[in-house]
């Protein structure tokens, strides 16, 4: 099972790894949001994460939502955890998921307030494999660097989504 949380359908582009695959500038090319200094960001944002920052950031996020229902909301997002789920990255495996385009939702601003206190982050998308939360696109540790690692078929085959 699979779930993704993504701020825009177009948030993520997957494609399969094999062996010998070019660098990552090759492999992005024409992808603007793939830049030379992801990785970089990727770690600063893995090192923000665990500083008094990310608290302020959550704070921030939860302010954007406004007043919502916090266990009622608590409790969707744990549903859609819970349940079958994850998006187009996944297409080229023919994996079933389920995404939630949080700008779509009437309470997305809310799921995400949320999602920054059950994971300690507020970026999207954000990606759970059978109810455990492996991360992004290509960070925590993320589907892509769970592809490269060969770990990715597996995951998705004890979850019964491949």
């Amino acid at each position: 099972m699979l779930l993704v949380l993504l701020l825009s359908s177009g948030a993520c582009a997957f494609q399969n790894l094999p062996a010998g695959t070019p660098p990552r500038t090759a492999r992005f090319a024409g992808d603007p949001t793939k830049v030379w200094y992801a990785d970089v960001a990727n770690a600063v944002q893995n090192v923000l994460t665990n500083s008094p920052l990310n608290e302020g950031k959550k704070a921030l996020v939860k302010l954007l939502a406004g007043p919502y229902d916090q266990a009622a909301t608590r409790a969707r997002l744990e549903k859609l955890i819970a349940d079958e789920n994850a998006k187009q990255c996944l297409d080229a495996k023919g994996v079933r998921y389920v995404v939630v385009e949080l700008d779509a939702e009437a309470d997305g601003r809310a799921l995400r307030a949320e999602l920054g206190q059950l994971v300690d982050r507020t970026s999207v998308p954000a990606i759970w494999i059978k109810g455990d939360f492996v991360g992004g696109c290509n960070d925590g540790p993320g589907l892509l660097t769970l592809e490269s690692q060969g770990k990715l078929d597996g995951m998705l085959q004890a979850a019964g989504a491949l």
